[in-house]
C-alpha cells in the first residue's frame, strides 16, 4: 500500500516544497521510496509514498504511459495483473514496471473509465488525462482504501489521509454537522468525513474532474440479485463447492506478493478459514498475529492457538492490557482519523505495530465475512423478525454480552421514525446504535442539545445509502447493505482497518471482499447464510478440513477489547484525561455532566456499565482529535515506535 497526495491548481503554481510536506505526513504509508511529478504547467502534481510489496526493484510512481500523455499513482493491489499484463501486451503496450499499478494506466487507455470494471483487489488512485485535460480518482468497491479530496474556488486537492491535505494548506478544523451526526450514529455519511471541507470519494465511485466541472458517479454497486434473492436452482452442494472455491481463489490470489505475507488470527472461523486456505498453499509455515486480553470472554488466544496448530502456523501473541489502551489511543486515533467505541482500535494498531517489527508488510484478515454471510447478530435479528420469529432474538443477549449498547440495543433511544417511515422497519443495528447516540446526547452541552435532537442523523443516512425514497428490498438485506456502506467502509475497513495498518506501514487484505465472491454470493438464498439461529452457514459447511470443528461450530465472537470503564485502575485514569484542559477546549461536551456520568457507574449494574463504555471511548476520541487538529496531526516518529 502506499500514500497518495495530488493538488490541482486553477490560479497559480503549485508550491513543490508543500506537496513535499503532505508527502511527508504520509510518509507512515510509504517508507520505501518517494515520487513527485509535476506538470509542464506547474499547476498539477502528483506526489506518491511507497511501500514496495510487488515490483520492488522498479514499482517507483507516479507511472507514465508510452507517449507521456498519462499519469497515475495507486495505492493498493490488482490482482490477476498477470493475465491483464499479458493481455494488455498483445494490444500493444509496453511496461516500464513489473509493479501490478501500471495496468490500470495501459487498461484506461484501452477502455477509458470502463477500466475500472476490469479493476480487482483494493485500491484507491488517482490519473491525469491531458489528452482530455481532466482528473480521474476512483476508489476500490468496497472502501478498502481511503481517499479523500477539498474542493475550492482555488483548485483541487486529493490525499490519502486528511492530514496530508492540512499540510498543503487546508484548515484543520471540525466539520460540526457531521460530528453531531457521528455522536447519533457513530459513522458519517458515505461522502463525508469529520473534517471541515474535507470529503471523500464514496466506496465503488470515481470522480471526474475538470477545471469547471467535478463529477462522482457509481461505477459498482452490490449484486442486484442480493437484494431481492430467490431461490437458486442449485443444490446445497452445489453452492457449498462453487463457495468453497470461490474463497480459495479469493485467498491464494492474495498471497501473491515479492515480500513474506502473514495472517492476522482471532478465534473465530473467518480469519482461520484465511489461515487455513493460505497454509494449503504454501510450501513454508506461515506466521500468524493474534492479540489476547487478560479478561474472560474477550481473550480468544485458546482459539487462536487450536486454530494456528490446526494450520501448522506460527504464532505471535501481542497481549493488550487496559493501561495500553488508554496509553497508546491518542495516537491510535490520531493516525486512524476517526473515532472509536472501544479499545479494540488500540489492540489493532499495537498487533500491527508487532507486525511490522518483525519485518512484515502484508497482512491478510478476515474482515468482510460478516457482511458477505450476515454473521452479524444484528442481522440475525433483522432476519428472524421478517419470519416472525422475534423470540429468537432473547438467545442473542446473554451469548452476546459484549455487544450491549454497541451492536445491540440496550436503553433508551434516540427517534427512529424517520428510518420507520422510509424503509417499513427499523435495522437492529440502528436501533443499538440509536441507544448510544441516545446516552452521547445526554452528555452533550446545552447549545447543542436542540439542534442534535431536531435533526434527522437516520433518516439522511439511508438516504445518502440507498436513495430517496429507498430502494426495495428484503429488510435483512436492506440492513446489510446500510451496514456496509456506513459502518464497514467508515469504521471496519478504515479506522480500524487502513488506519492501524498503514500507521506501521503494513497492508491488509481482505479476501472475503474479493468482489467476484460477492457476485457469486448475491445468488445464494438467505437460508443458506442464515440457517435457524446459525449465521455464516454456507461457509462453514464450505471451509470444512480448512478450520478445527471446534471453531468451524463455534457462534460469532466479535472482536471486542474489555471495557476500560469497568476497571478500577482505568476509571481514575479516565478521570484525569476528561478532567485536563482539553475537555474545556473540545466543541461537544459539558465538562459536569460527563464527571457526573462517570461517577455513577460505580452503582450501576454491569449491563450498564458495559453500555456506557463506548460512550467515554467516544468522548475520548473527540478529546485525542482535538489535540490532534490542534497540533496539525504532525507525529514524531518515536511514538510509532
Amino acid at each position: 500500500m502506499c500514500g497518495l497526495v495530488c493538488q490541482w491548481s486553477w490560479r497559480a503554481p503549485v508550491d513543490e516544497a508543500l506537496i513535499r510536506a503532505a508527502l511527508q505526513r504520509l510518509s507512515h504509508r510509504g517508507p520505501d521510496d518517494e515520487g513527485l511529478w509535476i506538470s509542464h504547467d506547474q499547476r498539477l502534481a502528483l506526489g506518491h509514498r511507497r511501500l514496495a510489496i510487488v515490483g520492488v526493484s522498479d514499482g517507483q510512481q507516479p507511472i507514465t504511459n508510452e507517449d507521456g500523455k498519462l499519469q497515475i499513482i495507486v495505492n493498493g493491489e490488482f490482482y490477476d495483473d498477470l493475465s491483464l499484463r499479458a493481455e494488455l501486451r498483445r494490444h500493444g503496450h509496453r511496461f516500464r514496471t513489473e509493479s501490478d499499478s501500471e495496468v490500470a494506466l495501459h487498461l484506461y487507455e484501452d477502455h477509458g473509465l470502463d477500466f475500472l470494471s476490469r479493476l480487482r483487489g483494493e485500491f484507491a488512485l488517482v490519473l491525469w488525462d491531458s489528452r482530455r485535460n481532466r482528473l480521474v480518482a476512483a476508489r476500490d468497491r468496497f472502501g478498502i482504501k481511503p481517499l479523500v479530496y477539498c474542493q475550492t474556488d482555488h483548485g483541487l486537492w486529493l490525499a490519502s489521509e486528511a492530514k496530508a491535505l492540512f499540510a498543503l494548506g487546508v484548515p484543520a478544523d471540525w466539520d460540526h454537522s457531521a460530528l453531531l451526526g457521528a455522536m447519533a450514529v457513530q459513522y458519517v455519511a458515505p461522502d463525508r468525513t469529520l473534517f471541515r471541507n474535507i470529503r471523500q470519494i464514496p466506496p465503488g465511485c470515481v470522480m471526474v474532474a475538470s477545471e469547471d466541472s467535478l463529477q462522482i458517479d457509481r461505477y459498482w454497486d452490490l449484486p442486484e440479485a442480493d437484494l431481492n434473492p430467490s431461490v437458486n436452482p442449485e443444490q446445497p452442494e452445489e453452492l457449498v463447492a462453487r463457495c468453497r472455491q470461490a474463497v480459495i481463489e479469493a485467498v491464494r490470489l492474495r498471497l501473491r506478493a515479492d515480500v513474506p505475507v502473514c495472517v492476522q488470527l482471532s478465534g473465530g472461523i473467518d480469519s482461520t478459514a484465511v489461515l487455513g486456505i493460505a497454509a494449503s498453499q504454501s510450501s513454508s509455515p506461515l506466521h500468524a498475529y493474534s492479540v489476547t486480553f487478560d479478561q474472560l470472554g474477550y481473550d480468544e488466544s485458546s482459539m487462536a492457538v487450536a486454530a494456528a496448530n490446526h494450520c501448522g502456523a506460527i504464532l505471535h501473541k501481542v497481549h493488550v492490557q487496559p493501561a495500553d489502551i488508554l496509553q497508546h489511543l491518542s495516537c491510535a486515533v490520531g493516525m486512524s482519523e476517526g473515532l472509536c467505541i472501544n479499545g479494540h482500535l488500540v489492540a489493532k494498531f499495537l498487533l500491527h505495530r508487532a507486525i511490522h517489527a518483525d519485518g512484515f508488510k502484508a497482512v491478510l484478515t478476515g474482515e468482510g465475512a460478516d457482511e458477505a454471510f450476515h454473521g452479524y447478530a444484528h442481522l440475525r435479528i433483522d432476519y428472524w423478525r421478517s419470519l416472525g420469529r422475534a423470540d429468537l432474538e432473547s438467545t442473542l443477549a446473554s451469548s452476546n454480552r459484549t455487544s450491549l449498547g454497541m451492536m445491540l440495543p440496550h436503553g433508551e433511544s434516540l427517534d427512529l421514525t424517520g428510518v420507520l417511515r422510509r424503509l417499513g422497519y427499523v435495522p437492529a443495528w440502528m436501533q443499538a446504535k440509536a441507544t448510544m447516540g441516545a446516552r452521547l446526547f445526554s452528555l452533550l452541552r446545552d447549545d447543542l442539545r436542540h439542534a442534535f435532537v431536531e435533526h434527522d442523523h437516520y433518516g439522511e443516512l439511508v438516504d445518502s445509502i440507498c436513495g430517496s425514497p429507498p430502494r426495495h428490498a428484503v429488510p435483512v438485506v436492506q440492513s446489510n447493505r446500510l451496514w456496509i456502506r456506513s459502518a464497514l467502509a467508515n469504521y471496519i475497513l478504515k479506522t480500524l482497518g487502513d488506519g492501524t495498518e498503514m500507521a506501521h506501514s503494513v497492508e491488509g487484505r481482505v479476501p472475503f471482499l474479493d468482489h467476484h465472491l460477492w457476485e457469486f454470493l448475491g445468488q445464494v438464498p438467505l437460508d443458506q447464510k442464515i440457517r435457524g439461529t446459525t449465521e455464516k452457514h454456507i461457509l462453514r459447511e464450505a471451509m470444512r478440513g480448512f478450520v478445527p470443528e471446534s471453531i468451524r461450530t463455534r457462534e460469532k465472537h466479535p472482536f471486542d477489547a474489555p471495557p476500560v470503564s469497568l476497571t478500577s485502575l482505568a476509571s481514575a485514569d479516565l478521570r484525569d484525561h476528561f478532567q485536563s484542559r482539553l475537555l474545556e477546549q473540545q466543541p461537544l461536551f459539558d465538562a459536569d455532566r460527563l464527571m457526573t456520568q462517570l461517577d455513577s457507574l460505580q452503582t450501576k449494574d454491569e449491563s450498564t456499565r458495559l453500555a456506557w463504555d463506548p460512550v467515554f471511548m467516544t468522548v475520548l476520541s473527540v478529546l485525542a482529535l482535538q489535540e490532534h487538529l490542534n497540533r496539525g496531526f504532525v507525529f514524531p516518529r518515536r511514538i510509532l515506535a
